[in-house]
């Protein structure tokens, strides 16, 4: 910024050159806060943007793992009630394994899914300060949903655990072996049942704040 030195002699005249350097300096930075604050604001909405496209791929996401799990819940559900009838019948061991292995050809695998639970452009916005500029109830909206998809990612992860990683990897081999007995299968599947309705209930929590702050218009509906 650049002004002269008042060269006036009278202090009529010095007041009147100071009034017009004072007018000057507060018109550039008002034109400087202007050009700021417009700056702000597109790369709010391109944060905010970014955002939208980020969370409705989640959402859309989110679906198709919940439908998928939903119908991994209903094979196993069907072959652990066939399994445990067997079991209170008192159906010797072999018979009651080779009614499970017809049964489950072709349908039954351990197919745990989750979402990836992407948060890059909340990364982005929150590293170059963009999300600062977002208005409130936008700013609300938006970390109530990355919030929402950090807790459905540890919770996720406890479901996956709920399978027993080492446990069900030896019941599998055993099944592969034939030497699985009825018992191991049904907990087996009683604890698949659990981790993907485990997985599936974070699923639907999470979701709720997605379509909260993804618009009404390109949110997904149930």
């Amino acid at each position: 910024m650049h002004f002269e030195v008042p060269k006036s002699k009278s202090l009529r005249e010095f007041g009147g050159e100071y009034l017009m350097i004072v007018i000057s300096i507060a018109t550039a930075l008002a034109l400087e806060h202007l050009v700021q604050t417009q700056h702000h604001k597109q790369l709010a909405q391109e944060a905010a943007e970014r955002m939208q496209v980020e969370l409705r791929s989640t959402l859309t996401e989110v679906d198709q793992v919940v439908a998928h799990n939903k119908a991994q819940i209903d094979i196993a559900n069907a072959l652990r009630e066939d399994v445990l009838k067997d079991i209170e019948a008192k159906v010797p061991e072999l018979k009651a394994m080779q009614k499970f292995h017809d049964a489950a050809k072709g349908t039954f695998t351990v197919s745990l899914h989750i979402p990836s639970y992407k948060h890059e452009a909340w990364d982005v916005a929150v590293a170059n300060q963009s999300a600062s500029w977002l208005k409130p109830a936008e700013l609300q909206r938006y970390s109530s949903a990355y919030g929402a998809i950090h807790d459905s990612q540890q919770l996720s992860s406890v479901g996956m655990n709920f399978a027993g990683g080492p446990e069900m990897l030896k019941t599998l081999s055993d099944l592969e072996m034939h030497s699985a007995t009825p018992r191991d299968v049904y907990y087996l599947l009683k604890r698949l049942v659990f981790s993907y309705e485990q997985i599936n209930g974070s699923l639907a929590d999470l979701r709720e704040k997605l379509v909260k702050a993804v618009p009404p218009a390109e949110a997904v509906k149930s």
